[in-house]
């Protein structure tokens, strides 16, 4: 699934009506919802040193400084999300779906950059074609994660000529993972939600 962009999920919250449900200092209840309907609802609760989203689209948990609406604030109003940090201050997620999911595509491009710096000016040999014949079975299959980790691990090609394997590829390889459709959405969320709620200041 596509993450989602900015111009997407503002369209997503096109008709939203912010409602304040508390504003006491660092202690803050904030809901955003079309009226008449739970479709993309969220509300954003506030306490010192912490933050939470909870909504149609998920739940996280976040904390890194005393007034968490400041962590979040584009310091020229704007809307710009930043997943790799945030990421990392957001210490409870949802069950449902979480901050990451694994994306063979990473895998894919990875393994094609090592085949192609691999045989080099010897790309369009014959050993580099059975070569790359053998590595779309990685690619072909279930993308599960464990199964595609599995056809990594047992990769060998059919002939002694070739020394290539993927054995040194793993550090490059990484964790195969990226932000999922609902954190990212839930992130431009929070980042909103902020503007919303200092324009109404």
């Amino acid at each position: 699934m596509k993450q989602p962009t900015r111009e997407s999920f503002l369209k997503d919250v096109e008709n939203h009506e912010m409602k304040i449900l508390k504003d006491d200092g660092l202690y803050r209840h904030l809901r955003f919802q079309k009226p008449q309907t739970s479709i993309y609802f969220f509300d954003i609760i506030t306490f010192p040193d912490g933050l939470v989203y909870r909504g149609d689209m998920g739940e996280f948990y976040f904390e890194r400084i005393e007034d968490m609406l400041c962590f979040f604030r584009h310091p020229k109003g704007k809307l710009e999300i930043n997943i790799g940090y945030w990421g990392e201050k957001c210490q409870a997620q949802d069950v449902r779906g979480g901050m990451n999911e694994f994306d063979s595509s990473i895998w894919k491009e990875t393994i094609k950059d090592y085949w192609e710096e691999y045989f080099e000016d010897k790309i369009y040999s014959e050993e580099a074609k059975e070569v790359w014949q053998e590595l779309e079975t990685i690619f072909h299959g279930d993308d599960a994660e464990w199964d595609y980790v599995s056809r990594v691990n047992n990769f060998s090609v059919s002939h002694i000529e070739t020394r290539f394997n993927l054995c040194d590829l793993w550090e490059s390889l990484g964790s195969g993972k990226r932000a999922t459709y609902r954190f990212v959405w839930c992130c431009y969320a929070i980042a909103w939600a902020v503007i919303q709620y200092d324009n109404s200041k």
